[in-house]
Protein backbone atom coordinates (compact mmCIF):
# COMPACT_ATOMS: atom_id res chain seq x y z
CA UNK A 1 0.00 0.00 0.00
CA UNK A 2 1.53 3.08 -1.09
CA UNK A 3 0.58 6.92 0.50
CA UNK A 4 -0.69 9.59 -1.90
CA UNK A 5 -0.78 13.25 -1.76
CA UNK A 6 -3.69 12.97 0.21
CA UNK A 7 -3.19 12.80 3.19
CA UNK A 8 -5.56 9.35 4.58
CA UNK A 9 -5.96 8.26 0.77
CA UNK A 10 -3.50 5.35 -0.19
CA UNK A 11 -3.08 3.48 -3.43
CA UNK A 12 -2.23 0.02 -4.64
CA UNK A 13 -2.02 0.04 -8.82
CA UNK A 14 -5.00 1.81 -9.42
CA UNK A 15 -7.40 1.66 -6.76
CA UNK A 16 -7.53 4.04 -3.71
CA UNK A 17 -8.03 2.74 -0.54
CA UNK A 18 -9.06 4.15 2.91
CA UNK A 19 -7.65 3.15 6.16
CA UNK A 20 -10.65 1.02 7.59
CA UNK A 21 -12.14 2.86 11.06
CA UNK A 22 -13.54 -0.19 12.04
CA UNK A 23 -11.67 -3.19 10.99
CA UNK A 24 -13.46 -6.27 9.38
CA UNK A 25 -16.28 -4.29 8.32
CA UNK A 26 -17.45 -3.86 4.86
CA UNK A 27 -19.93 -0.82 3.81
CA UNK A 28 -20.87 -1.49 0.72
CA UNK A 29 -19.04 -4.78 -0.85
CA UNK A 30 -16.30 -3.12 -0.95
CA UNK A 31 -12.66 -4.92 -0.58
CA UNK A 32 -10.50 -4.89 2.20
CA UNK A 33 -6.85 -5.57 1.95
CA UNK A 34 -4.49 -6.17 4.85
CA UNK A 35 -1.18 -4.67 4.28
CA UNK A 36 1.33 -4.25 7.05
CA UNK A 37 -1.36 -5.30 10.08
CA UNK A 38 -3.87 -2.26 9.06
CA UNK A 39 -6.84 -3.30 7.00
CA UNK A 40 -7.93 -0.88 4.39
CA UNK A 41 -10.87 -0.74 2.72
CA UNK A 42 -11.01 0.09 -1.35
CA UNK A 43 -12.22 3.29 -2.21
CA UNK A 44 -14.85 2.65 -5.61
CA UNK A 45 -14.73 5.73 -8.11
CA UNK A 46 -17.58 4.61 -9.72
CA UNK A 47 -19.97 4.81 -6.45
CA UNK A 48 -18.31 8.02 -5.06
CA UNK A 49 -17.47 11.45 -7.05
CA UNK A 50 -15.18 12.47 -4.29
CA UNK A 51 -12.87 9.15 -4.88
CA UNK A 52 -13.51 10.25 -8.66
CA UNK A 53 -12.42 13.85 -8.26
CA UNK A 54 -8.92 12.55 -6.97
CA UNK A 55 -8.10 9.66 -9.71
CA UNK A 56 -9.20 13.07 -12.42
CA UNK A 57 -6.04 14.81 -10.93
CA UNK A 58 -7.29 16.55 -7.79
CA UNK A 59 -4.66 18.24 -6.30
CA UNK A 60 -5.98 19.31 -2.67
CA UNK A 61 -7.44 17.31 0.11
CA UNK A 62 -10.28 19.79 1.22
CA UNK A 63 -10.64 17.58 4.54
CA UNK A 64 -7.15 18.14 5.65
CA UNK A 65 -7.89 19.49 9.37
CA UNK A 66 -11.73 19.58 8.97
CA UNK A 67 -13.51 19.21 12.18
CA UNK A 68 -16.94 19.49 11.11
CA UNK A 69 -17.93 18.21 7.28
CA UNK A 70 -21.47 18.88 6.11
CA UNK A 71 -21.86 16.37 2.91
CA UNK A 72 -25.24 17.05 1.34
CA UNK A 73 -26.45 13.83 -0.84
CA UNK A 74 -25.29 11.14 1.32
CA UNK A 75 -27.73 7.86 -0.35
CA UNK A 76 -26.47 5.14 1.35
CA UNK A 77 -23.28 6.69 2.86
CA UNK A 78 -20.62 5.02 0.54
CA UNK A 79 -18.59 8.61 0.34
CA UNK A 80 -19.73 9.57 4.14
CA UNK A 81 -18.03 6.20 5.46
CA UNK A 82 -14.76 6.95 3.41
CA UNK A 83 -14.73 10.62 5.05
CA UNK A 84 -15.26 8.74 8.32
CA UNK A 85 -12.44 6.60 7.94
CA UNK A 86 -10.09 9.84 6.89
CA UNK A 87 -11.31 12.16 9.68
CA UNK A 88 -11.92 9.55 12.77
CA UNK A 89 -12.01 12.74 15.31
CA UNK A 90 -14.23 15.33 12.58
CA UNK A 91 -18.02 15.63 13.04
CA UNK A 92 -18.99 14.43 9.43
CA UNK A 93 -22.84 15.76 9.29
CA UNK A 94 -24.74 14.06 6.41
CA UNK A 95 -27.74 14.97 5.06
CA UNK A 96 -30.48 12.79 2.90
CA UNK A 97 -33.70 13.70 1.84
CA UNK A 98 -34.60 9.61 0.71
CA UNK A 99 -36.60 7.95 3.92
CA UNK A 100 -35.28 4.92 1.52
CA UNK A 101 -31.78 5.74 1.36
CA UNK A 102 -31.49 7.70 4.91
CA UNK A 103 -32.57 4.13 6.74
CA UNK A 104 -29.25 2.23 5.55
CA UNK A 105 -27.48 5.91 6.32
CA UNK A 106 -28.95 5.30 9.89
CA UNK A 107 -27.64 2.02 10.22
CA UNK A 108 -23.78 3.40 9.41
CA UNK A 109 -24.40 6.26 11.67
CA UNK A 110 -24.61 3.86 14.82
CA UNK A 111 -21.36 1.72 13.68
CA UNK A 112 -19.66 5.00 12.94
CA UNK A 113 -20.20 7.42 15.41
CA UNK A 114 -18.52 10.67 13.89
CA UNK A 115 -21.17 10.44 11.52
CA UNK A 116 -24.47 12.84 12.21
CA UNK A 117 -27.47 11.61 9.90
CA UNK A 118 -29.69 14.49 8.90
CA UNK A 119 -33.28 13.23 7.21
CA UNK A 120 -33.57 17.04 5.21
CA UNK A 121 -34.36 18.38 1.87
CA UNK A 122 -30.81 20.79 1.33
CA UNK A 123 -32.91 22.43 -0.91
CA UNK A 124 -34.10 25.70 -0.37
CA UNK A 125 -37.65 26.06 -0.34
CA UNK A 126 -39.22 28.32 -3.17
CA UNK A 127 -41.64 30.55 -1.57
Amino acid sequence: MDPTNWPGVFREGRDLYTVNLRPGERVYGEELRVSARVEYRQWDPFRSKLAAWLLRGAEEAPWVGAKNVLYLGAAHGTTASHLSDLLPDARIFVVEKSPTSFAPLLALARRRTNLYPILADAQPSRA
